[in-house]
């Protein structure tokens, strides 16, 4: 019989084809030395927030969308449900992109595309992301432009996690994330030297509790009160005008805006390659 990641391999590890971005519109992907993504920038010692990303991609249209690097997965959803509700969800992976390259009218599907779509239909058709710590990483990974490294553990970083999280729940609201996926997280939100978690990630705030507590660290819950206090007071403003000074908590602070900031970023993409499909012809 078959174990859970056997089965899970068979659905996405299977994404790859022969060489073929689109020539119309070149994808510039993780590989490209002159690629810059937020969430991999290495952090600063200076405690300031981040600089945007510099704009190094072509233009996301209709003609591109399946082989641009930051093509939102939650568009893919919307892209493939409508135009074939729930039916691709057990289509064979060729089929699949045979399909989408006929009906859509474009000559490949990169494999950073495959990935996000394959992660897509993975949450549609069981409860894994919420369940299996390996599956999240690797789902994890898909949703924020990495192609998943199906032989070894690829931890996630909190920018990452606020973005898979994110879209994640709005793909399925139904699910809540079992006591293994919340340690997980927890341990992921504590291995990048935070202690508070706030939303997406807040579900696993009393699974950091616990690990602090095994792990005997002095007075942690006047830090995670302090960070939690200073984190819910900028909440509106943006990061450029905040203060920030080296301090235990300042430095919490600062990688959670971090974070924040990337999950803004990859929400008004998603909002505006949305309203893009909405206007076109």
């Amino acid at each position: 019989m078959q174990s859970h990641e056997e089965n899970l391999l068979a659905v996405l590890e299977k994404i790859g084809q022969p060489a073929g971005i689109s020539a119309e519109v070149p994808a510039k992907l993780d590989a490209d030395e002159d690629s810059v993504h937020l969430e991999t920038v290495e952090k600063p010692d200076v405690l300031q927030p981040p600089l945007p990303a510099p704009e190094k991609l072509a233009p996301i249209s209709p003609k591109n969308l399946f082989v641009h690097h930051d093509t939102h997965p939650v568009v893919y959803d919307v892209i493939l449900l409508k135009r074939y509700e729930l039916e691709w969800y057990g289509w064979e992976h060729e089929t699949l992109w045979q399909t989408i390259m006929h009906d859509f009218r474009v000559p490949s599907i990169s494999d950073h595309a495959k990935s996000k779509i394959q992660a897509i239909r993975t949450l549609h058709i069981n409860e894994w992301f919420w369940t299996k710590w390996e599956v999240f990483c690797w789902i994890t990974q898909a949703l924020n432009n990495n192609i998943p490294d199906f032989q070894i553990l690829q931890k996630p970083s909190v920018p990452q996690l606020f973005v898979a999280v994110d879209a994640a729940s709005m793909v399925r609201d139904d699910e809540e994330f079992n006591h293994e996926l919340k340690m997980f997280v927890a341990a992921s939100v504590a291995h990048d030297g935070l202690l508070f978690a706030p939303r997406p990630i807040d579900f696993c705030q009393s699974e950091i509790v616990e690990l602090l507590k095994v792990l005997k660290v002095d007075d942690f819950e006047s830090t995670i009160r302090a960070v939690e206090e200073k984190w819910r007071a900028s909440l509106n403003r943006p990061s450029e005008g905040i203060e920030l000074q080296e301090t235990v908590v300042d430095v919490q602070l600062s990688r959670l805006l971090i974070a924040r900031d990337y999950l803004d970023l990859r929400r008004r993409q998603m909002k505006d390659q949305l309203r893009m499909l909405d206007h076109e012809p």
